[in-house]
């Protein structure tokens, strides 16, 4: 993790971390595309069965919805 330049995920995961008082650095892994034969809603839905939180660009649709999965609204004010 660039400590200069972390990113969106990295700062979005310190301050959940911070609030909830908990730790994930060094507990967290970065998943590869999902393989030909797979979607990415196959991989989706693998990644919130198998860890606690996952944090990337999805997009909400009604078919991952009904699946169970949330997706945050308004997370980041990129207005600044």
């Amino acid at each position: 993790i660039d400590e200069r330049d972390p990113g969106l995920f990295v700062t979005l995961l310190d301050e959940l971390a911070r609030r909830g008082e908990f730790s994930w650095r060094d507990t967290f892994v970065l998943v590869d595309p999902p393989p030909p034969d797979k979607t990415y809603t196959d991989l989706l839905l693998w990644q919130t069965e198998t860890y606690d939180l996952t944090v990337d660009w999805y997009l909400a649709s009604t078919m991952r919805q009904a699946f169970g999965v949330s997706f945050p609204r308004g997370f980041y004010d990129a207005s600044i």
